[in-house]
Formats: C-alpha cells, sequence, structure tokens
C-alpha cells in the first residue's frame, strides 16, 4: 500500500513540474524582440499631475532626462 501512495505522489509532482514547464514556455513565446537603439525605441512618459504619486513623477522625469541627456545630437552617448 505504501508503495502506491509514493508512486501517486510521484505523478503529482511529475504533473506540476509538467505544468511549470509549460507555462514557462508560453510566455516565453509571447516576448517581443525589440531591435533598434534605445533612442530608437523609447518614447517619452508623460505623468499625470493629479493621479500620479511624487514618486512615479519623479521617476518618469528621471527616464525622460536619461533619454534627452543620452540622445543629443541624435546617438546615444
Amino acid at each position: 500500500m505504501n508503495g502506491k501512495k509514493n508512486a501517486t505522489k510521484g505523478r503529482c509532482l511529475q504533473n506540476k513540474l509538467v505544468i511549470a514547464c509549460a507555462m514557462m514556455m508560453l510566455l516565453n513565446a509571447c516576448t517581443s524582440v525589440l531591435s533598434g537603439s534605445f533612442r530608437e525605441i523609447y518614447e517619452p512618459i508623460y505623468p499625470d499631475y493629479e493621479r500620479d504619486t511624487v514618486k512615479t513623477i519623479r521617476q518618469i522625469d528621471g527616464n525622460n532626462v536619461v533619454y534627452l541627456k543620452g540622445c543629443e545630437n541624435g546617438r546615444i552617448k
């Protein structure tokens, strides 16, 4: 009887592993490959000053500053 319990546990673990692998493969299939420079693919973000928190606005401004400084003269420094 104990051998039957162990076989069931092993099958359950194997099923979980198969499901986890299938989920990882599906997640990987949904990603897109971006090609090009940062300047070509980045789009400036505009904050909503009425709804965004101060922390979010600072992060948005930081990203936009990096974009502006890095893309001076049409190229990344």
